[in-house]
């Protein structure tokens, strides 16, 4: 097992109430998707960040399968699934399963998939994403062990780049997810119920969930933006980069901006910190959910090899004892839910709209907050919230 090889998603914005998540964006992308079956075109990546959401055509076979992992195993048999998928909700409830568990039946399940990379990926890092696996989940790639992530409920980025072959020949993908155990007193599904992302970058990069923004001085005439990057750097040897860093108006227009030479050593990681200011802001409220985004900008030798946006809304808060809370220096009223991650019939494997759904029924109910119980919440849901306007009591036990 190679720990180092795995990345836990860290809990974001330490803030008892939150804007949520960072979003990457590609600059200058695309890829080709195809359903990357054997004999399928290879996937091509243009310059710049490539993230690929890879949920279609997974092989899927509950109940534990020696060798599953390994490239000459037939799994031709294996039906396809589309991911999300939660394949818990979708046996017989029977009294003999655990009441925990909406006595549906727990266990262990096998995933498999299929990449074709062409060369236009061989110098860059190939990574894997997956949202959320419930849970105690195995990763390969080509039948090597690239990891394990023990967690439910939080995220897992895997380096894949070691592993991978990048001339259009078939990459197996396998995962084996270990259900049995419980994590809570809830129905918690089983699989792969989150997204999947397939991400490629230059040698120099924005390391994955390496922008972190606050906002500590906020008025209604100026709002000091702090900003953390953390900048990664692959190649064997030192690199001199130029990092941007701007602040994007909901427009799309430039309201302040950053620049700076940074040296980052070999296989390395350096943090870059830096604060900007934003004159007479627009306050992000639940009746005016007003974004800005944050957008950094990485140069080596003039060429432009990443970029990332992250979605940001500039506030304040305070709880009084004697007054009760405040945002933005007016008092408000919390009226809120709490939410699993399930969604009746549905179990945990939720379209995006599904998430969606739930903000605007909250709305529509009058709510102002949303408290996730008891763990770190899908991504969407997270940019919903900040999209249509919730606050977010962010709770997590890791």
């Amino acid at each position: 097992m190679n720990h180092a090889a795995s990345i836990a998603r860290p809990f974001g914005i330490p803030a008892l109430l939150r804007l949520a998540g960072a979003v990457l964006l590609g600059a200058g992308l695309c890829c080709s998707p195809s359903r990357a079956d054997d004999g399928a075109d290879a996937i091509a990546a243009q310059p710049g960040r490539v993230r690929l959401r890879i949920d279609s055509g997974w092989g899927f076979l509950g109940g534990d399968h020696d060798g599953a992992q390994q490239v000459n195993y037939d799994a031709r048999a294996w039906p396809h699934v589309e991911l999300p998928h939660d394949w818990s909700v979708e046996q017989p409830v029977e009294e003999a399963n655990p009441r925990n568990n909406g006595y549906f039946q727990r266990g262990v399940g096998w995933y498999r998939e299929t990449l074709l990379l062409d060369r236009s990926f061989l110098p860059r890092q190939v990574y894997v994403e997956f949202e959320g696996v419930y849970r105690n989940s195995t990763f390969w790639v080509n039948g090597r062990e690239v990891g394990r992530h023990l967690s439910g409920y939080t995220g897992v980025v895997y380096d894949i780049t070691p592993y991978v072959y990048c001339d259009g020949r078939a990459n197996l993908l396998a995962l084996r997810v270990d259900g049995r155990e419980n994590e809570g007193w809830w129905y918690e599904g089983s699989g792969i119920y989150r997204h999947v992302w397939l991400i490629a970058t230059d040698r120099v990069h924005v390391a994955n969930w390496g922008v972190f923004v606050t906002t500590p001085q906020v008025s209604g005439k100026s709002a000091t933006i702090r900003v953390k990057t953390s900048l990664q750097n692959d190649n064997p040897t030192d690199q001199r980069c130029r990092v941007t860093t701007r602040v994007l108006d909901a427009d799309g227009g430039t309201v302040a901006s950053a620049t700076s030479e940074e040296t980052v050593s070999l296989r390395a990681t350096r943090d870059i910190s830096r604060e900007l200011a934003v004159a007479n802001p627009h306050l992000w409220s639940p009746d005016i959910p007003y974004l800005y985004r944050l957008r950094i900008e990485v140069e080596v030798s003039g060429r432009r090899v990443d970029a990332t946006e992250t979605p940001f809304g500039v506030r304040w808060f305070e709880f009084t004892a004697d007054k009760g809370f405040f945002l933005n220096g007016e008092h408000l009223q919390l009226r809120g839910m709490c939410i699993h991650h399930d969604f009746g019939g549905l179990g945990v494997a939720l379209p995006d709209r599904a998430n969606e759904k739930t903000v605007e029924i909250m709305k529509q109910m009058g709510c102002n907050l949303l408290r996730s119980s008891h763990n770190d919440l899908a991504p969407f849901l997270l940019e919903a919230c900040d999209r249509l306007g919730l606050l977010v009591w962010a709770e997590t036990r890791y």
